[in-house]
């Protein structure tokens, strides 16, 4: 056993650390039975040592040695049954993070029937204990290959979210970028313009560069400005090639075709004149590479202004659509976490969508009535002619701006107001049929109700039923918790301990505080619950305080309509959005907040008690992720938010529409006049003229998501 001492001697000098360090080295062996699991344990308690740190069992020799040493003479006691769980443990060769269960063999009952001296054992049942121990053993040294040991786990970090600061940052820089660019594409447009509309509208243009005195110089000079608005563009012409090329076609695929072939075309007429090439179409191709670039300048700006938005505030309300009762409800709480709201920001609108699936359409076809009106007229020449005649119109100037110009409007508009939606996921979320949820707040702001009189009635002193009404409805956290908190203030009081408050659905709060049943409600609340209230003492929206079924006290409330929630109700009445009353103020009744706000009746949906109290709840858990964030307080931002989200989507897939008619109208009746060979009929400036007419409707629709 000398060897056994020197290894006791070895561990009991070595340090808790250096133990879990040498788990998995070959510095030990297990010698005999003696060594138990208790002085292992002790090692971490700081007591002496009395074993080695067994070693792990790693290949098939190791297991051939273990077995002939559980047979060994000097094993006579059963080693108790632990489990050691070594968590966490760093393998410092690898840096390789592991957690795993360390299994003894005797955790599997290898030991279990082991006695060696026992003087009437056979030696057939030897052997079959033996034959027992080793199939036992064989499944432990299975577990240990099996287990997460062995196995390099590679967890993969969360990715990271960009803060609202990052995103500011990186915008503004591209919004700058962007600017430049489009003021330096504005330039080229006018001169492109310019120089393609002189010669057919007889403006002055100087002899140098005149279409028929020098027409390789201006159709050079054509060429050149096409060339630089190209490169200006290079990120639109470079993603329109890969995904043209990846055979994925989308609005800049389309844009980028109608480029090449007006710039195409312009290299034909100069390489062969006896084609007999007419004026080019490159003034269009730069028009439309200069809305393109303006669209996504709007919307790096939009970006950046709803960013903003967001970050002026400390903590904002946001807007979730949930489902709730059956029913999808907009609902609107204080949160702390604007991530998801901002993740949504980059989302892919409509207007992209629809014309990723438009774009292959209208690139065939483009080069079908190409072929159509060249090949097939006998007049192959004029293929690259009649291509970019056809590809000009294909791609109208408000294309890119369908959904990026209305939605700089909104934000424009919203930021004023205190609110921000997230692009396409707002205007497609708040756009579904669904109750608008309104709490107490949002009627009635803070400074539009106030106490203005106070009368004790019976026996109880006006502190104590001032500091019960008080406390009580400063639990319940409704429209009148802040009035009744300044006027407890004001007599430098404090809230006491309410148990037991229970809503009542005739309109009052009943409520245990210390040995006394308070009642506060209507008059309603008061007289169905057993309370005689004085004669004179009702008035128009009153709270009532009883004590142990005797008045105490009443309290003359008054409410005040805001200009603004007068507007946000009408408006969402208008739009017929149901408006849903989950307030927790007994005197908010629909007739009362309808003759206020002048509403018409039955504008205003009233659930019960416990589902008002939910829906106002900031508590409740949803699941959604936001549409809107809200900075300021009142329902005018909330319901703007709402209206405008869905005017967005209205007004987008409207422009959707036109832009999509105007692009096929125009190349039909581009193939139809090129097919008869009227190049007289479609110069550059005719072209201009209807891409203008389909502009301008669009537009305006942009502008009207404001109003």
């Amino acid at each position: 056993m000398e060897k056994d001492k020197k290894i006791f001697d070895t561990v009991s000098d070595m340090s808790v650390q250096d133990v879990l360090d040498e788990i998995n080295s070959e510095s030990y062996r297990l010698e005999s039975e003696d060594l138990i699991l208790e002085d292992i344990l002790a090692e971490f308690s700081g007591e002496p040592k009395k074993a080695p740190k067994p070693s792990l069992i790693t290949n098939e020799e190791q297991l051939e040695k273990f077995r002939e040493e559980l047979n060994a003479p000097e094993m006579a006691e059963e080693p108790p049954v632990v489990e050691d769980k070594i968590d966490d443990l760093v393998d410092t060769k690898d840096n390789i993070k592991m957690v795993d269960t360390i299994v003894r063999p005797w955790e599997n009952g290898v030991y279990g029937d082991m006695k060696l001296n026992e003087p009437n054992v056979s030696e057939k049942e030897k052997k079959e204990k033996k034959r027992k121990r080793n199939a036992s053993l064989s499944e432990t040294f299975d577990t240990f290959t099996r287990s997460e040991l062995f196995e390099e786990k590679i967890q993969e970090e969360p990715l990271e979210t960009r803060s609202v600061e990052e995103i500011i940052k990186e915008n503004r820089k591209l919004s700058k970028l962007l600017g430049l660019r489009t003021v330096a594409l504005l330039i080229l447009s006018v001169l492109s313009c310019y120089l393609a509309f002189a010669m057919p509208l007889r403006w002055y243009i100087p002899g140098i560069i005149s279409y028929i005195h020098h027409p390789f110089r201006y159709l050079f000079l054509t060429a050149f400005l096409q060339i630089l608005a190209m490169l200006l563009s290079v990120d639109v012409i470079s993603k329109g090639l890969y995904r043209l090329c990846t055979f994925k076609p989308n609005v800049d695929s389309a844009i980028t075709f109608s480029s090449f072939a007006s710039l195409i075309h312009v290299l034909t007429v100069i390489i062969a004149p006896h084609w007999k090439g007419w004026l080019p179409y490159s003034s269009i191709s730069v028009l439309t590479l200069f809305f393109t670039i303006f669209g996504k300048w709007i919307y790096i700006r939009a970006i950046c202004r709803t960013c903003k938005t967001v970050k002026s505030a400390k903590l904002p309300s946001a807007v979730h659509v949930a489902n709730r009762y059956d029913e999808v409800n907009i609902i609107k709480q204080v949160t702390d976490n604007t991530a998801p709201f901002i993740s949504h920001i980059n989302d892919t609108d409509a207007a992209r969508r629809f014309w990723s699936y438009l774009s292959p359409i209208l690139i065939v076809a483009s080069i079908v009535f190409a072929f159509i009106s060249s090949v097939g007229t006998g007049n192959p020449e004029h293929f690259f002619w009649a291509l970019a005649a056809i590809s000009s119109v294909s791609t109208p100037f408000f294309t890119t701006l369908c959904f990026a110009h209305p939605f700089s409007v909104v934000e424009k508009k919203l930021s004023l107001m205190g609110a921000a939606i997230s692009g396409w996921f707002s205007a497609t979320n708040l756009s579904k049929k669904a109750n608008f949820i309104v709490c107490d707040e949002d009627v009635f702001p803070k400074g539009t109700i106030t106490l203005h009189g106070l009368r004790v009635l019976g026996r109880f002193s006006l502190e104590q039923t001032v500091c019960y009404a008080a406390s009580i409805i400063s639990e319940t956290k409704s429209g009148l918790s802040g009035v009744f908190s300044d006027l407890l203030k004001s007599r430098y009081q404090e809230t006491i301990q309410v148990k037991n408050l229970r809503y009542n659905e005739d309109g009052g709060i009943e409520a245990q505080i210390g040995e006394d049943n308070v009642l506060v409600g209507s008059s309603g609340f008061m007289l169905r619950s057993g309370v005689k209230i004085p004669l004179g003492t009702t008035t128009k929206n009153a709270v009532f305080v009883a004590i142990n079924k005797e008045p105490a006290g009443v309290f003359n409330v008054n409410y005040k309509a805001n200009i603004e929630v007068e507007r946000a109700l009408h408006a969402m009445v208008k739009k017929r959005i149901p408006v849903v009353l989950a307030v927790r103020d007994f005197n908010l009744l629909p007739m009362m907040v309808e003759d206020m706000f002048s509403l018409r009746d039955s504008s205003l949906e009233y659930p019960e008690i416990e589902d008002r109290i939910d829906l106002s709840s900031d508590e409740q858990f949803i699941d959604t992720d936001a549409c809107a964030i809200i900075t300021r307080r009142g329902l005018h931002p909330f319901s703007e938010s709402v209206i405008s989200a869905k005017k967005l989507r209205g007004v987008t897939i409207r422009n959707i529409i036109l832009t999509c008619i105007g692009a096929v109208t125009g190349m039909l009746l581009m193939f139809y006049l090129t097919f008869m060979q009227r190049p007289v009929l479609i110069p550059p400036h005719t072209v201009f003229v209807y891409m203008m007419m389909w502009m301008i409707p669009t537009y305006l629709l942009s502008k009207r998501v404001k109003k």
